[in-house]
Order: structure tokens, then sequence, then C-alpha cells
């Protein structure tokens, strides 16, 4: 069924011309694999006032926030852009790490939280993302994470679509939730299943609507209980759908729901079958649709939100809150719940802090079978790892415990340059619900990265006490590629060179190269119009046959062409008189002058920094 779904979706899109300036596809940035960029990228999201809901964070989505970040956090916003510079060719290596580690004690074969599936005890860890653009509206990407005794092809997928409609084959990862240290429904706690996902990067509509859904295949299991009490073994299905929506800026709701079916003979569900369970869960889960329809597994919905407060400290403050069953036959209430919160500070001082807690009942991704529900003995697993948060790693193998956990995080960018990061997580099951005598887990983490030319260099100190009682020390040290920010002394960001703007000659219309001082560092030449100019101003231009990006200015100073991230709204300069009134709202001054950030501008010997305006003449 997967395959019919995947070839009509294919089919679809290929049929479809798509919207008048519709986009092409866009790559995802890492997810639990590049500490250092992640934490900057959420804090740039916060200050854009852009509430995040979902994970992976398209690279589309981190591009059209810069310029409201820029406004608050130049510096963050530089290093941002230069680690997005990596997306911005034919081809190329998006990122790359590698880690080396040293492990001690009873409790080494704890699971690290949220990293595909990693232990304590591993002595190594890969992880690599490379892309080649076919088109603008197909991209193939091809990647993976390894560590010891385990290898899946994370990041390998093929893309086709647009920007409202986004289609993913392949090792894609999913997190739904506001949360960044636990998502409910499903996460990266487990390794990546390979799947099929259809979603959109542009909101749609007014309200901002954005969705998701995909459909996965999950490791083997031998352990698939039918109703009738008989076992089998195959490959059961995971599938949801996310919706979420943003009424007024920097505040969006959500709501998912996830469905577990299928596995050997306890197949053979038809897509009515599963639509049916997914409308009317309460009566899949407790009485079912009679002896035509073939069974469902498991269901878990949830409902969550965000809220960014802007200000001269600005914040978020999101929840979650998911159930794994129905409550007295009602689909829209959620039964034996959990409860998760957290707020993130990106800048109190000079620390990025972060608080999030949950608390969960018991019966959490362990699932037996019923008269009208079949059984996973395995539970909700890949590769017998949990799908969802990762407390469900942190007890006996199938008992369904409840409990609760915090994680604490602060980061600190120290005058010599880097990124300084402390964390520290608490998880308590809850022996009332259990007859195990589990003890207090606690887990720290203490992390320093430095840049080194297009690298990070870093060590990281891993300790604690797991539920069991057993205590480890890890030590690691990583190596990661990806353009990561050039710091000098007191944090100064190190100016572009001449490789940063080399994307700018090859991205020049019909092979032109940008004319002499213009977007090339070390020139004192000027461009010069021959002709006599009239007022310019900023006009939308036509819809067009799709396009590469194009940036508003339409300007060779600006990068014309980004054969990776997607197109802008299409703008160009056009010499037409207009009302000063009209000029000022297009963004030019009295004099023909169009307004732009100094830091936004790669000649360096080009633009006044002082003033922060370029002749718009001087773009042509």
């Amino acid at each position: 069924m997967i395959k019919r779904i995947g070839l009509g979706v294919m089919l679809l899109l290929a049929g479809s011309s798509g919207e008048a300036g519709a986009r092409g596809v866009t790559p995802y940035l890492p997810l639990n694999l590049d500490r250092e960029i992640e934490r900057q990228v959420e804090r740039v999201l916060i200050l854009a006032d852009k509430p995040v809901m979902r994970r992976p964070i398209p690279a589309a989505v981190v591009l059209d926030a810069l310029p409201k970040a820029c406004e608050v956090d130049a510096a963050l916003c530089e290093r941002v852009r230069r680690f997005l510079a990596n997306y911005m060719h034919v081809s190329g290596v998006a990122f790359a790490s590698y880690e080396v580690a040293a492990a001690s004690g009873s409790g080494d074969r704890t699971v690290m939280p949220n990293q595909h599936g990693a232990g304590a005890d591993s002595h190594y860890r890969a992880a690599a993302a490379g892309y080649l653009q076919l088109s603008d509206y197909l991209l193939l990407g091809v990647g993976g994470v390894a560590d010891e005794g385990r290898a899946t092809a994370t990041g390998s997928v093929l893309s086709a679509g647009f920007d409202f409609a986004q289609l993913d084959l392949g090792y894609r990862d999913h997190w739904w939730s506001p949360l960044t240290d636990g998502a409910m429904l499903i996460s990266t706690e487990a390794p990546t299943m390979p799947s099929i996902t259809l979603s959109n990067y542009r909101p749609l509509t007014r309200l901002g609507l954005e969705y998701e859904l995909f459909v996965a295949r999950m490791s083997h299991s031998n352990d698939i209980e039918l109703t009738n009490g008989t076992l089998t073994r195959g490959y059961p299905k995971f599938g949801g759908l996310h919706l979420s929506f943003e009424p007024v800026s920097g505040w969006a709701l959500g709501a998912q729901r996830i469905i577990v079916w299928g596995g050997g003979a306890a197949g053979g569900q038809s897509f009515k079958d599963i639509l049916k369970a997914f409308f009317n869960p309460s009566r899949a889960q407790s009485t079912g649709f009679g002896n035509n329809v073939h069974v469902i597994g498991k269901q878990e919905g949830g409902v969550s939100s965000r809220f960014i407060f802007p200000g001269r400290t600005p914040f978020a403050v999101y929840f979650e809150y998911a159930g794994n069953d129905t409550v007295q036959g009602h689909a829209y209430l959620l039964g034996k719940p959990d409860l998760s919160a957290g707020i993130h500070f990106p800048r109190v001082g000079p620390f990025d802090l972060t608080f999030e807690a949950s608390q969960w009942e018991p019966t959490w991704y362990v699932h037996h079978r019923s008269s009208v529900e079949t059984g996973y003995g395995d539970g909700i697993t890949n590769d017998r790892l949990n799908i969802g948060h990762w407390f469900g790693d942190q007890r006996l193998f199938g008992d369904a415990v409840g409990g609760r956990s915090n994680m604490l995080r602060i980061g600190f960018e120290p005058p010599f340059g880097g990124l300084l990061e402390a964390e520290y997580r608490m998880l308590v099951n809850d022996s009332y619900y259990s007859a195990i005598p589990y003890r207090h887990e606690n887990l720290g983490s203490l992390s320093y990265s430095h840049p080194w030319r297009e690298y990070a260099v870093g060590v990281e100190v891993d300790a604690g006490r797991d539920v069991f009682g057993g205590s480890f020390t890890r030590v690691a040290g990583f190596l990661r590629y990806g353009r990561h920010d050039q710091q000098g002394p007191a944090g100064r960001v190190v100016p572009a060179t001449a490789h940063d703007h080399a994307f700018l000659e090859r991205g020049s219309p019909r092979g032109r190269r940008p004319p002499p001082g213009v977007g090339a560092p070390g020139s004192r030449r000027r461009a010069r119009s021959r002709r006599r100019s009239r007022p310019l101003t900023l006009q939308r231009a036509r819809p067009r046959l799709p396009l590469p990006l194009r940036f508003a200015a339409g300007a060779q100073c600006l990068p014309r062409r980004f054969p990776l991230l997607p197109q802008h709204p299409r703008l160009r300069l056009v010499s037409r008189r207009r009302p000063a009134v009209a000029q000022r709202a297009a963004g030019l001054g009295p004099r023909g002058e169009l307004s732009l950030r100094s830091q936004d501008l790669p000649a360096a010997d080009t633009v006044d920094r002082t003033a922060g305006r370029l002749p718009a003449r001087r773009l042509l």
C-alpha cells in the first residue's frame, strides 16, 4: 500500500504545473546531529518570531527568517548564513561529523537521549549529508548515521514538488513537538525509518496552515499478536498526520495523530480501513468496525502550542498534551495522558537558557492485543528502540511505568570564541506503577566546541546514573564540517572571504559575471552606468516559467541564483517614475537609493557601512 500511495502522489506532483510563482523543494537542516548549528538556528527563529512546531527545519524557512533576526543579533545571523551557504550549490556536502569516545562504568549501556539509537558504550559516531540538485523541483540527498553496531541511511531522501506540497521518499527524520528534548509521538530516539512524506514549508492561507503526512515502515518484528492470540512476524506500518496554524504572528497551534497497523498476517488493510480508524479512534479501539474491516493496532494523538514573546528579552513558551487512548468513547478526549512544557530564552545576557519538563501516566509505548486490536510485543519501537520520548528506553523493556522528567540546558559563548554548553537531565519512574525498584536517573553533559577554518572542533563529557543504579562516564572528541562560525577574539565575526562569494559569480543570469568591483572583495573599481538613470522603484514581476532562486533586488551585488534554496517572491528593478510615497513604500530613498543592511551585502568596498545605504544604480 505504501508503494501505491507514493506512486500516486508522485504522479500528482509530476502532472501539476504548480502555482504561479511557486518555489521549489528545500533541503532539511540536521536534527540532533550538529549541536552547535541547531542551537543557533533555534535562536534565529525565536528572534524572527517564527514558532517551530515540527522538525527537521526546512532550510528555506531559516533563510526567510534571517532578515528579521539580523535586526536583533547580526553576529548570530552571519554565522547561520555561513552554514546555509553549504546548501547554495548544485551539489556538495551539507555537513559532516565524526566523533570518537571512551566510556566506563556499569551503566555504559544507557541509550543516549535523541541520538538515533546511539548508546553510551559506542566508541565512535559518524554522520554526513550531501546533495545533488537535479532541478528546482527535484533534489537528491545522500546521507547516513553510523555508530558501533548500527548504520542508517538518515538523510538519504529524494524530494520532489513545490513549497506548498513537497514529497520526500527515503530516510527522513520526523519530530512532532515544539519541545527540543522530547516528542511523545515521534522523535529521533530510534533509528530513522524509511518513509513517504508529503508536507509544505510555505504556510497556506492567512491562517498560516502547515501540514505533514507520512507513512513509514518499522523494523522487523517476530512478536506481532493477532486478535485470536496467534503470533506472526513482519514489518508493521507507522503513519501519521500533523496540522498546525498560526492565527497571529508568533503564536502557533497544532494537532497530530499517529497510527500503527499491519505486519505479517496482521496486514491487508485498505486505505479506507485506515481512514475509518483514524477519524473514529474510539470505535476502532473498543468495538471495532465488524468482520469485513481489518483491525488496526494502536493510535496516539496530541495537541501542542508555542508562543513567542517579543521584546528586549524575547523568549518562547511551549506545551504538548498527548494521550495514547480515548476517554469514555469520545475521540476528542485523550486518555492516559502526558503533559510537557518548556521555556527558551535565546538571550539572557551572554547565556542561552532552556528548561523543559514532562509527566506521563502508564501504558505509553506498550501495546497488547485485544479482540479488536493487533498487539505488538516489541512495543511502539523501531529496532527495539522507542519511537517517541526518550523515557521509553530508560526502563525495563516492556514495563509501561509512569513517571516524569526535567531538562535544563545553558549555553554560553565565551569571549575567546566557541560555544560552551551544559545540560542536565533528571528522570523518575514512579514506583507506584511498577514493582521494579527503579532509581532516580541523572544525566549530565558538558561540551565545548571552537571553530577552526570550516570545521568545529570540540570535546564532550557525559556522566550519570541510570534507572538501575549503574553509573557511567563518557569522554568524546568530535570534528564537524559545515562552515561553522569563524570567530576571532571577543566573538568578532571574521569578514567574508573570496570563497564565500564564489557562488555569486556562478549564479549570474545567462552566464554574465558581476561588473568589476561588485560582489568581489579586494577590488577598488566601481561599476558605472553609461546611460542616464531615472528614479528606480521596486515592482513585482509577472509570473514566468519556473526559475531558480532569485532575490528581490535583481542585483548582481546579491546572488541571483541559489541552485538549492527555493526562490523568493520575484521582484525586479524597473526604470519608471513613481510618486515619492510609492518609492518610500518600496524601500527607496528620495534619490533612488535602495535601503539595505550592510551585513547583507558581500562586497565591503562597495558599501558605505556607516550609512548602510547603496545607490540603486550601482546594482545594475
